[in-house]
């Protein structure tokens, strides 16, 4: 069991662990269409890192984590969003 006094040193911050996810900068309208639970297109192309048919994607606005997302073809789908 881990004590309270030692639970600040096994968190790791949200970008340290997603950082091996590829990722994709949308604008402020497609984070909020995101947000809202609806899908975007986008170019596949744009997706920085391996990306493959069916990958969770990190999305980030501006640098801040927004979202992940399924990307299926040219739409991303949100899995999870992000209020941090």
């Amino acid at each position: 069991m881990i004590g309270d006094d030692t639970l600040p040193q096994t968190l790791i911050p949200v970008a340290t662990a997603l950082a091996g996810i590829p990722a994709l900068a949308v604008t402020v309208p497609q984070a909020h269409r995101l947000k809202a639970g609806q899908p975007i297109v986008v170019s596949p192309q744009l997706v920085t890192g391996d990306c493959v048919e069916g990958a969770t994607i990190k999305v980030l606005q501006e640098g801040a984590l927004v979202a992940l997302g399924r990307l299926e073809g040219a739409e991303l789908a949100p899995l999870r969003i992000f209020n941090l």
